[in-house]
């Protein structure tokens, strides 16, 4: 029953359920839990779901979001609202944040998990908010809608694994690390992509990783273990 439920939930999300399951590595299972659909590791007895509604990650949210160094990255002059393009979703959180705040967000996510996992929380995250959406989802290559579509903001996380101190989000890129893993693809074709499509590219790096550019930064803003570099192109 626990695996029709959760066939029938990806079927929900445009997904091919066989395909998806496939997906997974033998000691990960999806799994259904009351609406909140779950990757559960077997081995090290770890579980991921996302939830934009409880804990750290709404505590932050209502927040004042203007704060983030991330909002102000992003921020476009003279613009009080900007249309931003999620490139690498991941968990969703700064797609989360920058929807806060008050950006026009869209987000691309390609592995199908990853997407089931982030369109279950949006979908309870609408309920909860009396039906309001926080951001578009997409189970596409940036690249894709890059080349079909102009953003004020491109923004790039291809940062992995999450340098965070808390215990809770260690577990939760130990379980999406088992899952990503052998999937990860370069990018060289995102970074050309984004930087003709964008008038501004905004990229999250370790605070002492390398740039990904060879061109300068514009500007750099900078935190305890990450840094923002950005790049204003037109």
């Amino acid at each position: 029953m626990s695996e029709s439920l959760v066939k029938y939930c990806l079927q929900q999300f445009n997904l091919e359920p066989d395909k998806v399951l496939n997906l997974l590595p033998d000691d990960l299972k999806l799994r259904l839990s009351g609406d909140i659909l779950t990757v559960e590791d077997e081995q090290q007895n770890l579980s991921l779901h996302i939830d934009f509604d409880s804990g750290a990650m709404a505590h932050r949210a209502r927040q004042h979001p203007g704060a983030e160094k991330l909002i102000k990255a992003c921020k476009i002059q003279g613009k009080a609202e900007g249309q931003v393009l999620d490139a690498t979703a991941g968990m969703g959180r700064d797609a989360f944040l920058l929807q806060q705040a008050g950006f026009q967000v869209t987000a691309t996510e390609r592995h199908p998990v990853v997407y089931a996992l982030l369109q279950n929380a949006l979908d309870r995250h609408r309920i909860a908010a009396n039906g309001h959406v926080a951001f578009e989802l997409l189970n596409q290559s940036a690249e894709v809608i890059l080349a079909e579509k102009r953003f004020d903001v491109v923004y790039l996380d291809p940062m992995f694994p999450n340098r965070s101190k808390s215990a809770q989000v260690k577990k939760d890129m130990f379980v999406l690390q088992k899952l990503l893993q052998g999937t990860e693809t370069g990018m060289e074709s995102l970074l050309k992509a984004a930087q003709s499509a964008a008038n501004k590219l905004v990229i999250k790096r370790p605070i002492k990783a390398v740039a990904l550019l060879a061109t300068k930064p514009t500007y750099q803003l900078l935190g305890k273990t990450c840094r923002f570099d950005v790049y204003q192109l037109a």
